[in-house]
Order: C-alpha cells, then structure tokens, then sequence
C-alpha cells in the first residue's frame, strides 16, 4: 500500500491541480502532482492551453483573449478612417472582434475613401503604388510613335503599428487592401475615373481604361492638328497628340485647317479644294479677243 503523498485537486481533470489546494496525504481519485492550474473550474484552461477567443486567459499566462500573442482565433484589423471597408496595411490591431476597421487591407490613401483595391480611376495625381517599402510604377503609351508622357511616384507605407485587442478598434477592420485610406472612393472594387487618385488600388494613376479617359489624335507634324487614324486613349494629352482630329495631312506642317491655300496642287486648308478659286496666289486670266 501506499503512504501519504503530496497532491493537488484537480476538480475539472484537465491535468492540472490548484497550487492552493496543495496537501498531504491519502490522494483522492482527482488529485495530480501538477499545479498551476489558475481556473480548476475550466477544463480548458491550464498551463500550455491554447488561448481561444473566449474571455478566459487558457493559458494561464495573465493575458486574455486579443492581448495574448499566442491566440490563435484572434485577427488582424487594419484602420479604415475613409471607411471604405479597405484598410491600411501597415497599421493594424490583433483582436478577436472588429472594431471600426475592416478585415480587408491594401489602402494606400486611407484619407480618401475614392482610393482603394478597385474604384473608377480619375485623371490628376502621379501614379501611386502601396507597399510595405517604398517602390516606383511608371504607366505610359501612345500608339504610334511611342510618345505619351510617362507618370512616376512613390508611395511609403505608414509606420508599423500593431496592437491585441478583444473587439476590432473603432476605425479599424480586417483587410488590409486600402492604398489610400483618407479616400473613400478608393478601394480594390472601385471604378476608375480621371481624378489623379489610384481609384482601384491597382498601383495605376488616371490609366488608358479611366471610364472618363479622352481621346486623343497623333499630330506627327505638330502642327496643332491630329490625324484621325492614329489615337490613343489618355487622361491628359500625351506628347505628339492633339485633342482635335482635322488634319488632312499628318506629314505635311504646312497642311492644316488653318493654313492658307496656294497653288502648290495641295488641300493645304484641309477643306476639300484643292488651288484654284480658293488660293491666295491665283492670277486673274483674260481670254484674248
């Protein structure tokens, strides 16, 4: 038989006893030689448990919930000041509920709910790409010859700020897909349009497929005017293109619905004439007698 020995009760079997109902003696059938157990009431809860989002601290280490590093159910939130359910993702909560934040990440403008992963693009700012380190984009490309003005930027991430929390903060939310963050029509769904914002978050600025994007005509001899069979399709005019399309020779300087007409056998007025009646220099003829 055995002689008395120290024990600790364990009333939920879990393996762990309560330190302070350390005794000696004849051990009853729920008594352990471990303690540490800081809830004997919890079977879930003793030394080396996994910290669950439950309002328990299961591990026993003194942190609950979304303070616990180690919880697993708990998520990251990321703040959405423009509250376009993008949010910022080098400033982000770890919690088990969302506050004012989004599970959605990748703002890059978090002050402008126009700027996210995917909103219409506008024509006016240079391009912007979100990163957790600074980058450069550059967009561009007329159609023939290459000539559009090309458009750079760079965008720097905000500084890391992370946090544990229970409940997501207010402002703050799962994602972290906002590129700007300060614009509400900014996110990953939204349209692009012509207002110098990264609208859909796809580091592009007032890019060829702006829903409000212009076309605009080759003027390869830059005389003002454009060739209606050489376009492309920009916010602002790229270099070598005119917005009008009146030229009726694109290789000609000379050739334009403002020049004169001359007899030089060509429509340099672009009206459809061509010498005659219509030249500056036509000599009046007398048929002799």
């Amino acid at each position: 038989m055995g002689g008395p020995t120290s024990y600790l009760l364990d009333v939920d079997q879990d393996g762990f006893g309560d330190d302070a109902t350390l005794a000696e003696g004849c051990a009853p059938a729920e008594a352990v030689t471990v303690g540490g157990d800081c809830d004997d009431a919890q079977a879930t809860v003793y030394p080396g448990a996994a910290e669950a989002c439950d309002g328990l601290d299961n591990d026993c280490d003194g942190l609950l919930d979304g303070d616990d590093d180690d919880n697993t159910g708990a998520v990251d939130w990321y703040r959405d000041e423009d509250a376009d359910g993008y949010g910022v993702t080098s400033d982000s909560v770890r919690s088990c509920d969302g506050p004012r934040a989004t599970p959605a990440g990748g703002d890059c403008d978090d002050a402008n709910a126009t700027t996210s992963p995917a909103p219409p693009r506008s024509v006016t700012a240079p391009t912007t790409t979100v990163t957790a380190s600074p980058m450069t984009t550059t967009t561009a490309s007329p159609i023939r010859p290459p000539g559009a003005s090309t458009t750079t930027a760079t965008a720097t991430a905000r500084p890391l700020h992370r946090d544990t929390a229970c409940a997501a903060p207010e402002g703050y939310v799962s994602n972290a897909e906002d590129c700007d963050d300060a614009e509400a029509t900014a996110l990953p769904a939204g349209l692009r349009s012509v207002d110098r914002l990264d609208n859909n978050c796809d580091g592009a600025v007032d890019e060829a497929t702006a829903a409000d994007a212009q076309t605009w005509y080759q003027d390869a001899d830059l005389d003002g005017f454009g060739d209606p069979d050489f376009t492309t399709l920009a916010c602002e005019a790229p270099s070598g293109y005119a917005e009008n399309d009146e030229d009726c020779d694109d290789d000609d300087f000379g050739v334009n619905p403002d020049a004169e007409e001359v007899c030089d056998s060509v429509d340099n007025d672009c009206d459809g004439s061509t010498d005659g009646a219509d030249a500056s220099d036509t000599a009046r003829v007398h048929r002799r007698r």
